[in-house]
């Protein structure tokens, strides 16, 4: 298993990374569920700003799981290791991307 950082400095970064999310999570549905002003002259804008707001939160839920996804790996003893084949993930990627789960030629071969 490959590791950038011990297991522990993952893990807080990781977990500090979570809690940054869940407060963007918060903000955004907060902001997404404010009603709108039928009267507002610019209720279309606010429309369209709530679909906005609702790809963002979609997109915020889906790192979410992608952080708790790469503890439960740290937990697990696999983290590193490209869940697809098995080999071990480059620590240059695990470094910038601390919750990659696949390889880079894993991950760009879904692309292909």
């Amino acid at each position: 298993m490959f590791m950038v950082l011990d297991p522990e400095t993952i893990r807080e970064q990781l977990a500090s990374r979570l809690a940054e999310l869940q407060v963007r999570a918060a903000h955004v549905h907060a902001a997404r569920i404010e009603p709108v002003n039928p009267d507002s002259s610019e209720a279309a804008t606010e429309k369209e700003d709530d679909e906005v707001l609702e790809g963002e939160e979609a997109l915020i839920m889906l790192e979410i799981a992608a952080v708790r996804a790469a503890i439960s790996r740290l937990d697990a003893g696999t983290y590193g290791v490209c869940a697809r084949c098995g080999q071990g993930i480059d620590p240059r990627r695990l470094g910038v991307q601390h919750e990659a789960a696949l390889c880079l030629s894993c991950a760009t071969s879904l692309y292909d």
